[in-house]
This record gives structure tokens, C-alpha cells and sequence, in this order.
């Protein structure tokens, strides 16, 4: 691809290992943030907050509550903690703005937040098999607050390939913990004006 947008959006993966080497610095994560909040709002009543965590207990404490494996068990092998992601921001839904519909708004935050990041280079893992009551409580997220999702950060530890698809869409990992990234191809999936036009 040609431009230095369309390069980040090819680039961007899911990053599971991260690099405790460095920090992610409070500036970007701020500015991060500031982008999440520009991104589409159903009928424009943002609903959602953000939640910048850096302290290293409340990450640790954080990591013991993401459920790793549910979907995927070649996820399990990242929920040790030397992976960890050094920061997390945590998207929140306002149920007093809105109790229901916000998955869109969510999809359109989080999709900000993680392209900005790989611009920096940090990598990043959107995060969503959590136990958010317990979250909740180590944030101190009132009750008219919840837990949607959360956003881990940091230096990535491993890499991750696309490959075409062969049966599965599951994900594996090399002998390295790099991931293996089974993709459709675009073609297959794009029709032209009348579906099965290729």
C-alpha cells in the first residue's frame, strides 16, 4: 500500500508478549485518549470514559483478571505474567448516557487508540474475556459506570503473520510465541454493486 495511513492500518496486529524494557510514556497515552474520544458517537451522545492505568500494582492486578484462553486456548501461554502489557486504558460505558448500543461507539474508540499506538510503534491488545466486577473494584468504577473493554499496551515481544486461510480462522503460535494469523482474502469477500460480483 502506498500512504502512511494505509501502511499503520496493514501494519497493526494484535500484539499478546509484550517488552518490559520500556515504559509507554503518560503523553501518548493522553493522546490516545484525546483520539478515542473524536472517534463516531452514536447520535453523538458519547457514552464512553477513559480510564488511563499505569501504576504497576494496579497492572498487576489487572493482569490476574483477564481470562485468557476462552476462545482460543493458544491464548493461554500469554497469560503469564513476564508477557503483561506495561499500561492499560480502559473503556468505560456511562449507563446514565446510555445503557445499550454502545458496541459501536466502542469498535470506533478502540480502533483509534490502536492505530495511533502502532504509529508509535507500541503495541497493543484489545482486551474483552475480563472479570469486570473485580476490575471494577480495583479501579474504583462506580456504579453507574462499566467496564466494557480494555486496551493493554507496550513494546511488542513477538511478531505476527498473516497466512491465507485453510480451514480454520484460529490463530497458532510458532516455537517462539509468534502468532500465526489465518486472513481472508479481500477478494473473496468483496462484491461489486450486487453480492457474488466480483
Amino acid at each position: 500500500m502506498g500512504n502512511a495511513v494505509a501502511n499503520n492500518i496493514e501494519s497493526r496486529r494484535t500484539i499478546r508478549k509484550f517488552d518490559h524494557e520500556r515504559d509507554v510514556p503518560i503523553e501518548e497515552m493522553q493522546e490516545m485518549v484525546r483520539l478515542a474520544a473524536l472517534a463516531p458517537s452514536r447520535l453523538n451522545d458519547q457514552p464512553l470514559e477513559y480510564g488511563i492505568i499505569k501504576d504497576t500494582e494496579l497492572c498487576v492486578a489487572i493482569f490476574a483478571n483477564i481470562l485468557w484462553g476462552i476462545r482460543n486456548k493458544a491464548n493461554v501461554v500469554f497469560a503469564d505474567p513476564n508477557f503483561a502489557p506495561n499500561a492499560y486504558i480502559a473503556i468505560l460505558l456511562n449507563q446514565v448516557i446510555r445503557n445499550k448500543g454502545h458496541e459501536y461507539d466502542v469498535g470506533a474508540s478502540a480502533e483509534n487508540i490502536m492505530l495511533y499506538a502502532q504509529s508509535l510503534g507500541v503495541g497493543s491488545v484489545f482486551l474483552h474475556s475480563l472479570n469486570r466486577p473485580r476490575i471494577a473494584e480495583i479501579l474504583g468504577v462506580p456504579e453507574t459506570h462499566r467496564i466494557d473493554s480494555l486496551i493493554g499496551l507496550g513494546y511488542p515481544a513477538h511478531t505476527s503473520t498473516i497466512v491465507p486461510i485453510e480451514g480454520t480462522t484460529a490463530y497458532t503460535l510458532d516455537p517462539d510465541h509468534n502468532i500465526v494469523l489465518p486472513k481472508r482474502d479481500p477478494k473473496s469477500i468483496t462484491h461489486h454493486d450486487r453480492y457474488g460480483k466480483r
